[in-house]
């Protein structure tokens, strides 16, 4: 669980599935009335499958147990003993991939998501996918367990939905504040009062992951809490984010980035920032 793991989009695969034109990606448009039927539902029921590769059929991963708890921390009501007001249906499959040596393989993971209410149809949908990396070493199936884990639409479920019911926030904005509510600069004693209980597991890689989104979302939005983590302790944190900020191309980090590719202690910041920097329009 300790060991190092490099940073790079090719770490978290994600794809997302538009619930039409007008919609962000991965959210289904809200019509007229519909607000009345979200504003109604009170519980949510879990209808989770799972299938795998491996021996005996049986997914070590506790993927029910780890959602309702994302739920719940969410401030959700979840119920198992009858229907919800709305149904979390999660698809998670693990397949075979690449052979390492003879007794070992590395693992794919696929979750297919969709949050539907009984009248309205599907809310939101994503499709989620992890894979072990090439260099997992002796614990491939780990490894793309931690990499699901710490995904920020998997990591973050709880608050996407709860978001999604309570306030229609589209998924740029719940990772935005989500981010903002994760610590800034390092980890203390105190971090955990920052973060929802199912949030303090693998708070550093998804840290690293949400970052990396928020920059391929290219939504300027990020650019306030990014340009803020640039002043992070982990200088990871800071690469990542002079990478985002790159992506998202906006003239008003310009000074914010000028500034980490002087002056940054870290080479990698500086190349990272002055990579960024000759993007910028």
């Amino acid at each position: 669980m300790g060991k190092s793991r490099p940073v790079s989009v090719a770490a978290m695969t994600l794809c997302l599935i538009l619930g039409g034109e007008t919609a962000r990606a991965g959210e289904a448009p809200l019509q007229a009335g519909d607000n009345r039927f979200l504003a109604e539902a009170k519980t949510v029921s879990i209808d989770a499958k799972t299938t795998t590769w491996r021996a005996r059929g049986q997914v070590s991963f506790p993927l029910a147990a780890e959602i309702r708890m994302k739920l719940q921390a969410a401030g959700l009501t979840v119920v198992e003993d009858e229907p919800g007001d709305l149904v979390l249906a999660v698809d998670y499959r693990e397949e075979r991939r690449g052979q390492y040596r003879v007794d070992l393989h590395g693992t794919e993971i696929i979750a297919d998501i969709d949050l539907a209410h009984p009248r309205q149809g599907s809310l939101l949908h994503l499709t989620i996918r992890a894979s072990s990396r090439p260099d997992a070493g002796s614990r491939p199936y780990l490894d793309a367990v931690e990499q699901f884990e710490a995904n920020p639409y998997f990591y973050f479920l709880g608050e996407i939905v709860k978001d999604r019911i309570a306030s229609q926030t589209d998924l740029s904005g719940t990772l935005i504040a989500a981010l903002e509510r994760m610590p800034e600069q390092g980890r203390t004693a105190d971090d955990s009062s920052l973060m929802l209980p199912s949030e303090t597991l693998h708070v550093t890689w998804a840290r690293y992951d949400i970052i990396q989104e928020l920059g391929r979302l290219k939504d300027p939005r990020a650019i306030p809490v990014l340009t803020r983590l640039l002043g992070h302790e982990d200088w990871r944190v800071r690469r990542v984010s002079a990478e985002a900020l790159g992506a998202i191309g906006s003239r008003s980090a310009r000074t914010a980035i000028e500034q980490a590719s002087r002056l940054d202690r870290h080479r990698e910041v500086r190349e990272a920032a002055t990579a960024s920097l000759a993007r910028m329009p």
